[in-house]
């Protein structure tokens, strides 16, 4: 464990080389929840990244990502970051965890009207799994790179328990190709309607969903 920006940052569990191949091999596990992101949203969300970043945000259509710069004025560069279209009006960007508030103070004092800036942060976790078999792994089907999708995944209470005796044991960092700890978020309508699902009387079929 190591600081870095505010955090007690995870680097390696087992050692740098196993973890290297297995990665390399087969999928690996980081916690990076300390990264940054941002939401722009609004009719003039476009407008503000077209002129802020260095990509071109019109090639973008909902579930599509790019990499992309954070430029100034003179053409240097604020941060890289990854720029995700959410829907027609809202985007998400995860910027590096020593320059999110730099980020988010240089987008939100060029804030368009009709724009919106949020730091949301505190509301995200970020769990990162690579390698070869990561999709395979997490029982997701092939995709395009750069692209993303929503999904509302319902936890039975034993699986959580389970998930969470594994986080104990393995401390902040887990091992290759298994589930790492998240932070906190807030209850959503959805989670909410999982564990009214769970009640008696309520359908049971509901509790093993995935």
């Amino acid at each position: 464990m190591v600081p870095f920006a505010g955090w007690e940052m995870p680097v390696q569990y087992e050692g740098v080389i196993p973890e290297h191949k297995a990665v390399r091999t087969d999928a690996g596990v980081f916690d990076v929840s300390h990264m940054g992101e941002l939401e722009i949203e609004g009719p003039t969300a476009r407008d503000l990244l077209q002129a802020t970043l260095s990509n071109d945000v019109d090639k973008l259509e909902p579930g599509e990502a790019q990499y992309t710069l954070v430029t100034n004025e003179s053409g240097g560069i604020v941060d890289d970051v990854i720029l995700y279209r959410l829907d027609a009006h809202r985007y998400l960007i995860v910027a590096n965890a020593s320059n999110a508030a730099t980020v988010y103070e240089w987008l939100k004092d060029r804030e368009l009207r009709g724009s919106d800036v949020r730091d949301v942060s505190d509301d995200y976790a970020l769990i990162a799994v690579q390698g070869p078999r990561a999709l395979e792994r997490l029982g997701l089907a092939r995709a395009k790179a750069f692209t993303s999708a929503r999904a509302t995944r319902c936890v039975s209470r034993s699986a959580t328990r389970s998930t969470e005796t594994t986080s104990d044991r393995s401390g902040t960092r887990s091992r290759p190709g298994s589930a790492g700890p998240a932070r906190s978020t807030p209850t959503s309508p959805a989670r909410r309607a999982c564990a009214r699902s769970r009640r008696p009387g309520r359908n049971r079929s509901s509790s093993r969903s995935r």
